[in-house]
């Protein structure tokens, strides 16, 4: 017989399979919104022909819609610029995996260097996912976009954080009640 999802306990692991489906949902939107660089690129010469008629036509229909003439016509967003984020974002989320079964690995027994070893690789992967929400902040100020789409990433994101502070937090009780014997 199975338990009700609500009823359930948090594994103990929980955090790791937050962060792989936060690298899985980061990957798939890079894909998605990065791969779409080659239609920009024939947007781009397609807003260099439109007439200025035309553009204050086409800036009537968007001004409800809070779109400025700048996204609208100004889309030279260079390559590099997208091939740099993907890279950024990509190695953030690996980074972060690494972080995770880094400091699970590390036992902490007698020694205070094993358990401080273990936090430094707690509060790196802490870290790690602040950097991911200042960094999509930043892109939507660079790139024309809606961060709406990512509502779920931050949701994770959050809550990744709090179970890597309570996994931080349960360190250093165990390691309060155990730094003295042995």
């Amino acid at each position: 017989m199975s338990v009700i999802k609500s009823f359930r306990n948090l594994s103990k692991m929980q955090f790791y399979k937050n962060a792989l489906k936060i690298r899985q949902i980061m990957t798939v939107w890079v894909l998605h919104n990065f791969g779409a660089k080659y239609r920009l690129k024939e947007l781009k010469i397609f807003a260099k022909q439109i007439s200025d008629k035309d553009k204050e036509k086409i800036m009537n229909i968007l001004e409800p819609y809070d779109i400025n003439d700048n996204k609208a016509f100004n889309l030279a967003v260079p390559d590099w610029f997208y091939d740099n984020e993907r890279n950024y974002l990509h190695g953030l989320t690996k980074d972060l995996i690494h972080c995770i079964i880094k400091a699970n690995e590390i036992y902490v027994s007698k020694f205070e260097s094993d358990y401080k070893q273990r936090r430094m690789e707690q509060n790196k992967a802490i870290c790690i996912c602040f950097e991911l929400y200042s960094e999509l902040q930043y892109i939507e100020k660079i790139i024309p976009m809606n961060l709406n789409q990512l509502t779920n990433l931050f949701e994770l994101l959050d809550e990744e954080i709090n179970l890597l502070r309570g996994w931080k937090s349960s360190t250093k009780k165990y390691w309060d009640n155990n730094k003295n014997k042995g």
